[in-house]
Protein backbone atom coordinates (compact mmCIF):
# COMPACT_ATOMS: atom_id res chain seq x y z
CA UNK A 1 0.00 0.00 0.00
CA UNK A 2 1.20 3.46 -0.75
CA UNK A 3 -0.82 6.67 0.52
CA UNK A 4 -0.67 9.45 -2.36
CA UNK A 5 -3.21 12.61 -2.58
CA UNK A 6 -6.50 11.23 -3.63
CA UNK A 7 -6.56 7.93 -1.26
CA UNK A 8 -4.19 4.92 -0.79
CA UNK A 9 -3.28 2.85 -3.09
CA UNK A 10 -3.05 -0.87 -3.14
CA UNK A 11 -1.58 -3.06 -5.39
CA UNK A 12 -1.30 -7.19 -6.28
CA UNK A 13 1.33 -8.47 -7.86
CA UNK A 14 -1.03 -8.38 -11.72
CA UNK A 15 -3.64 -5.17 -10.30
CA UNK A 16 -3.55 -1.37 -8.93
CA UNK A 17 -6.59 -0.88 -6.92
CA UNK A 18 -7.01 2.96 -5.18
CA UNK A 19 -9.13 2.82 -1.68
CA UNK A 20 -11.01 7.06 -1.51
CA UNK A 21 -13.70 7.74 1.07
CA UNK A 22 -16.95 7.32 -0.15
CA UNK A 23 -19.00 9.99 -1.30
CA UNK A 24 -21.54 9.88 1.61
CA UNK A 25 -18.57 10.05 3.99
CA UNK A 26 -18.60 6.76 5.40
CA UNK A 27 -16.67 3.85 4.89
CA UNK A 28 -14.76 3.59 1.89
CA UNK A 29 -15.10 3.11 -1.85
CA UNK A 30 -12.46 0.89 -4.27
CA UNK A 31 -12.23 1.32 -8.21
CA UNK A 32 -9.28 -0.68 -10.06
CA UNK A 33 -6.68 2.32 -11.08
CA UNK A 34 -5.08 -0.45 -13.70
CA UNK A 35 -5.67 -4.24 -14.15
CA UNK A 36 -2.73 -5.63 -15.67
CA UNK A 37 -0.20 -3.43 -13.59
CA UNK A 38 1.00 -4.47 -9.79
CA UNK A 39 3.95 -4.07 -7.82
CA UNK A 40 6.39 -7.17 -7.39
CA UNK A 41 8.14 -5.71 -4.10
CA UNK A 42 6.29 -3.87 -1.95
CA UNK A 43 9.84 -2.31 -0.68
CA UNK A 44 10.13 -0.17 -3.78
CA UNK A 45 7.25 1.54 -3.44
CA UNK A 46 8.11 5.67 -2.70
CA UNK A 47 7.02 8.62 -3.47
CA UNK A 48 8.96 11.36 -4.83
CA UNK A 49 8.94 14.88 -4.06
CA UNK A 50 6.06 16.05 -7.41
CA UNK A 51 4.16 13.42 -5.49
CA UNK A 52 4.39 10.52 -7.64
CA UNK A 53 4.42 6.95 -6.15
CA UNK A 54 7.10 5.16 -7.98
CA UNK A 55 7.58 1.37 -7.92
CA UNK A 56 8.81 -2.14 -9.44
CA UNK A 57 6.50 -4.37 -11.26
CA UNK A 58 6.98 -6.90 -13.49
CA UNK A 59 8.05 -5.17 -16.59
CA UNK A 60 10.24 -2.43 -15.22
CA UNK A 61 9.54 1.24 -13.60
CA UNK A 62 6.17 2.42 -12.73
CA UNK A 63 4.44 5.69 -11.43
CA UNK A 64 1.30 6.31 -10.35
CA UNK A 65 0.53 10.34 -11.24
CA UNK A 66 -2.28 13.49 -11.47
CA UNK A 67 -4.54 13.95 -9.38
CA UNK A 68 -8.68 12.53 -9.57
CA UNK A 69 -10.31 11.78 -12.92
CA UNK A 70 -6.81 12.14 -14.18
CA UNK A 71 -4.56 9.98 -12.04
CA UNK A 72 -2.73 7.46 -14.05
CA UNK A 73 -0.52 5.02 -13.87
CA UNK A 74 2.34 4.96 -16.51
CA UNK A 75 5.66 3.16 -17.24
CA UNK A 76 8.65 5.21 -17.01
CA UNK A 77 11.55 3.00 -17.74
CA UNK A 78 11.61 2.30 -21.27
CA UNK A 79 14.72 3.60 -21.57
CA UNK A 80 16.01 0.86 -19.74
CA UNK A 81 13.85 -1.64 -20.54
CA UNK A 82 16.60 -4.00 -21.98
CA UNK A 83 19.05 -3.82 -18.86
CA UNK A 84 16.08 -4.82 -16.65
CA UNK A 85 15.43 -8.32 -18.56
CA UNK A 86 18.38 -9.13 -16.73
CA UNK A 87 17.13 -8.69 -13.19
CA UNK A 88 16.63 -11.97 -10.52
CA UNK A 89 12.84 -12.78 -11.12
CA UNK A 90 12.94 -14.95 -8.56
CA UNK A 91 14.34 -12.78 -6.20
CA UNK A 92 12.59 -9.11 -7.04
CA UNK A 93 10.18 -9.45 -4.02
CA UNK A 94 13.25 -8.51 -2.10
CA UNK A 95 13.93 -5.10 -3.91
CA UNK A 96 13.81 -2.04 -1.74
CA UNK A 97 14.14 1.75 -2.52
CA UNK A 98 14.10 5.22 -1.00
CA UNK A 99 13.72 9.04 -2.08
CA UNK A 100 17.22 10.87 -1.75
CA UNK A 101 15.75 14.08 -0.66
CA UNK A 102 18.55 16.46 -1.30
CA UNK A 103 18.99 14.96 -4.64
CA UNK A 104 15.64 14.58 -5.90
CA UNK A 105 16.18 11.00 -6.55
CA UNK A 106 14.31 7.64 -6.54
CA UNK A 107 16.61 4.73 -5.63
CA UNK A 108 15.74 1.07 -6.28
CA UNK A 109 18.20 -1.74 -5.69
CA UNK A 110 17.40 -4.51 -7.60
CA UNK A 111 19.29 -8.08 -7.72
CA UNK A 112 20.50 -7.97 -11.64
CA UNK A 113 22.13 -11.10 -13.40
CA UNK A 114 21.06 -14.13 -11.31
CA UNK A 115 22.37 -11.97 -8.24
CA UNK A 116 21.25 -13.32 -4.92
CA UNK A 117 21.30 -9.46 -3.45
CA UNK A 118 20.43 -6.35 -4.74
CA UNK A 119 23.82 -5.97 -6.45
CA UNK A 120 22.60 -2.51 -8.98
CA UNK A 121 20.88 0.44 -7.54
CA UNK A 122 18.67 2.24 -10.59
CA UNK A 123 18.43 5.92 -9.56
CA UNK A 124 15.77 8.01 -11.24
CA UNK A 125 15.39 11.92 -11.12
CA UNK A 126 11.97 12.42 -12.73
CA UNK A 127 13.53 12.95 -16.62
CA UNK A 128 16.37 9.77 -17.02
CA UNK A 129 17.99 7.08 -15.23
CA UNK A 130 21.32 6.22 -14.01
CA UNK A 131 22.90 3.22 -12.20
CA UNK A 132 25.24 2.16 -9.82
CA UNK A 133 26.56 -0.32 -8.26
CA UNK A 134 28.56 0.66 -4.82
CA UNK A 135 26.42 -1.38 -2.18
CA UNK A 136 24.57 -4.33 -2.24
CA UNK A 137 21.94 -3.62 -0.51
CA UNK A 138 19.45 -5.27 2.28
CA UNK A 139 17.27 -2.14 2.73
CA UNK A 140 17.60 1.38 2.90
CA UNK A 141 16.39 4.65 4.37
CA UNK A 142 16.72 8.04 5.05
CA UNK A 143 17.02 10.03 8.13
CA UNK A 144 13.81 12.05 9.03
CA UNK A 145 15.65 15.26 10.49
CA UNK A 146 17.52 18.40 8.56
CA UNK A 147 20.75 16.34 7.10
CA UNK A 148 18.48 13.45 5.40
CA UNK A 149 21.29 11.12 5.25
CA UNK A 150 20.23 8.00 3.14
CA UNK A 151 21.74 4.32 4.93
CA UNK A 152 21.57 1.21 3.51
CA UNK A 153 22.15 -2.23 5.31
CA UNK A 154 24.30 -4.52 3.17
CA UNK A 155 27.61 -5.28 1.58
CA UNK A 156 30.36 -2.87 0.41
CA UNK A 157 33.32 -3.54 -1.04
CA UNK A 158 35.89 -1.45 1.31
CA UNK A 159 39.48 -0.35 0.52
CA UNK A 160 41.84 -3.20 -0.27
CA UNK A 161 39.01 -5.32 -2.14
CA UNK A 162 37.40 -7.19 0.53
CA UNK A 163 33.72 -7.30 0.64
CA UNK A 164 32.42 -6.05 4.22
CA UNK A 165 28.88 -6.14 5.98
CA UNK A 166 27.57 -3.21 7.71
CA UNK A 167 25.25 0.12 7.30
CA UNK A 168 26.82 2.47 4.76
CA UNK A 169 26.25 6.23 4.66
CA UNK A 170 25.94 7.00 0.89
CA UNK A 171 27.84 10.09 -0.80
CA UNK A 172 29.67 10.84 2.47
CA UNK A 173 33.10 9.74 3.09
CA UNK A 174 34.36 9.05 7.10
CA UNK A 175 37.64 7.94 8.33
CA UNK A 176 37.27 4.62 9.16
CA UNK A 177 36.15 3.56 5.58
CA UNK A 178 38.16 4.94 2.09
CA UNK A 179 36.12 3.47 -1.06
CA UNK A 180 37.66 2.16 -4.15
CA UNK A 181 38.19 4.15 -7.13
CA UNK A 182 35.38 3.40 -9.59
CA UNK A 183 34.73 4.01 -13.14
CA UNK A 184 32.13 6.29 -14.38
CA UNK A 185 30.48 5.10 -17.29
CA UNK A 186 28.23 7.12 -20.12
CA UNK A 187 26.32 4.58 -22.49
CA UNK A 188 24.60 5.70 -25.68
CA UNK A 189 21.46 4.53 -27.26
CA UNK A 190 21.69 2.66 -30.44
CA UNK A 191 22.37 5.04 -33.23
CA UNK A 192 22.01 5.76 -37.02
CA UNK A 193 21.88 8.67 -38.93
CA UNK A 194 19.78 9.67 -41.71
CA UNK A 195 19.73 6.33 -43.54
CA UNK A 196 17.57 4.26 -41.07
CA UNK A 197 16.77 0.84 -42.30
CA UNK A 198 19.58 1.21 -44.60
CA UNK A 199 23.64 -0.33 -43.68
CA UNK A 200 26.38 2.32 -43.30
CA UNK A 201 29.79 2.59 -42.24
CA UNK A 202 30.67 4.71 -39.39
CA UNK A 203 33.85 6.16 -39.16
CA UNK A 204 34.36 9.09 -37.22
CA UNK A 205 32.97 10.16 -33.84
CA UNK A 206 33.43 13.36 -32.28
CA UNK A 207 32.70 13.80 -28.51
CA UNK A 208 32.34 16.88 -26.75
CA UNK A 209 33.99 17.44 -23.51
CA UNK A 210 34.69 20.38 -21.12
CA UNK A 211 38.36 20.68 -19.49
CA UNK A 212 38.28 18.89 -16.49
CA UNK A 213 41.56 16.87 -15.33
CA UNK A 214 44.58 15.31 -17.23
CA UNK A 215 43.68 11.83 -18.38
CA UNK A 216 41.95 9.61 -20.83
CA UNK A 217 38.51 7.53 -21.43
CA UNK A 218 38.15 4.22 -23.01
CA UNK A 219 35.52 4.38 -25.93
CA UNK A 220 33.87 0.67 -26.20
CA UNK A 221 31.88 -0.17 -29.89
CA UNK A 222 29.18 -2.50 -30.34
CA UNK A 223 27.43 -3.30 -33.23
CA UNK A 224 23.96 -4.30 -34.47
CA UNK A 225 21.92 -4.95 -31.60
CA UNK A 226 24.91 -7.49 -30.14
CA UNK A 227 26.37 -7.00 -26.22
CA UNK A 228 29.97 -7.92 -27.63
CA UNK A 229 32.35 -5.28 -27.56
CA UNK A 230 33.74 -5.27 -31.10
CA UNK A 231 36.55 -2.29 -31.17
CA UNK A 232 37.96 -0.24 -28.30
CA UNK A 233 39.51 3.40 -28.55
CA UNK A 234 40.50 6.02 -26.56
CA UNK A 235 40.75 9.74 -26.35
CA UNK A 236 42.01 12.85 -24.21
CA UNK A 237 40.40 14.70 -21.01
CA UNK A 238 41.20 17.65 -22.22
CA UNK A 239 42.67 19.34 -26.01
CA UNK A 240 46.51 18.22 -26.59
CA UNK A 241 47.18 21.17 -28.65
CA UNK A 242 46.70 23.91 -25.56
CA UNK A 243 46.89 21.69 -22.19
CA UNK A 244 45.63 23.92 -19.29
CA UNK A 245 46.71 23.93 -16.30
CA UNK A 246 44.93 21.45 -13.72
CA UNK A 247 43.64 22.18 -10.21
CA UNK A 248 46.15 20.54 -7.81
CA UNK A 249 49.03 20.24 -10.24
CA UNK A 250 49.62 23.85 -11.48
CA UNK A 251 51.95 25.62 -9.36
CA UNK A 252 51.05 29.33 -8.56
CA UNK A 253 53.52 31.62 -10.20
CA UNK A 254 54.76 28.61 -12.56
CA UNK A 255 55.08 28.44 -16.58
CA UNK A 256 53.47 26.01 -19.17
CA UNK A 257 54.98 23.89 -21.62
CA UNK A 258 55.12 27.10 -23.75
CA UNK A 259 57.42 28.75 -21.22
CA UNK A 260 54.23 31.55 -21.06
CA UNK A 261 53.09 31.92 -17.12
CA UNK A 262 50.03 30.22 -15.78
CA UNK A 263 46.67 31.99 -15.79
CA UNK A 264 43.43 30.30 -14.20
CA UNK A 265 40.77 30.61 -16.71
CA UNK A 266 36.73 29.41 -17.12
CA UNK A 267 37.06 26.09 -18.07
CA UNK A 268 36.38 25.92 -21.81
CA UNK A 269 34.57 23.11 -23.84
CA UNK A 270 37.01 21.36 -26.90
CA UNK A 271 35.87 18.26 -29.13
CA UNK A 272 38.06 15.28 -29.49
CA UNK A 273 37.92 12.97 -32.91
CA UNK A 274 38.26 9.19 -32.50
CA UNK A 275 38.25 6.81 -35.34
CA UNK A 276 36.37 3.86 -35.49
CA UNK A 277 36.27 1.43 -37.84
CA UNK A 278 31.98 -0.48 -38.31
CA UNK A 279 32.16 -1.66 -41.86
CA UNK A 280 28.06 -2.04 -42.98
CA UNK A 281 26.39 -1.96 -39.72
CA UNK A 282 22.73 -1.00 -38.72
CA UNK A 283 22.80 0.29 -35.79
CA UNK A 284 26.22 0.87 -33.36
CA UNK A 285 26.78 2.06 -29.72
CA UNK A 286 28.81 3.45 -27.06
CA UNK A 287 30.11 3.08 -23.64
CA UNK A 288 32.63 5.78 -22.66
CA UNK A 289 34.52 5.16 -19.50
CA UNK A 290 36.98 7.25 -17.28
CA UNK A 291 39.04 4.79 -16.17
CA UNK A 292 39.72 5.24 -12.34
CA UNK A 293 43.51 5.07 -11.38
CA UNK A 294 45.02 4.89 -8.19
CA UNK A 295 43.76 7.00 -5.48
CA UNK A 296 42.75 9.94 -7.85
CA UNK A 297 40.15 9.05 -10.50
CA UNK A 298 39.91 12.61 -11.59
CA UNK A 299 36.68 14.14 -13.06
CA UNK A 300 34.79 14.67 -16.34
CA UNK A 301 32.49 16.32 -17.70
CA UNK A 302 31.02 15.30 -20.84
CA UNK A 303 28.82 17.93 -23.14
CA UNK A 304 28.02 15.53 -26.08
CA UNK A 305 28.70 13.74 -29.50
CA UNK A 306 28.12 13.53 -33.11
CA UNK A 307 29.32 11.29 -35.98
CA UNK A 308 30.46 10.80 -39.65
CA UNK A 309 28.98 7.79 -41.46
CA UNK A 310 29.68 6.70 -45.25
CA UNK A 311 26.19 5.25 -46.76
CA UNK A 312 25.99 1.55 -47.47
CA UNK A 313 25.81 1.36 -51.90
CA UNK A 314 22.37 -0.02 -51.63
CA UNK A 315 21.12 3.83 -49.58
CA UNK A 316 21.99 5.23 -53.17
CA UNK A 317 19.37 4.98 -56.22
CA UNK A 318 20.70 2.93 -59.17
CA UNK A 319 22.95 1.35 -57.35
CA UNK A 320 22.61 -2.53 -57.85
CA UNK A 321 21.62 -4.46 -54.89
Amino acid sequence: MCQVQDGLLVFTENTTFLVIVSFGGKGFQTRTLHPTIGCVAPSSIKTMANGAAVWLGREGFYAATGSGDSLRVQIISESISTNLLKINRARALQSTAAVDVREQKYRCWVPMEGSKTNNVCWEFDGQGWTQRSDVDAADVCVTQDHRHYMLTAGKATISGGSAAQGVWLLDHQVQSWTPDPRAAMIQTCWLRAGFAGKRASPMTVYLWFREMSSGTVSIEVQRDWKSKIVETETAPLHPTDDIPPFWGTAVYGGTDADGEDLVWEKRRPYWTRVDIALPSCEVFRLKITLKAAGTNPGSWDFIGMSFDEVPHPDTFRGFPK
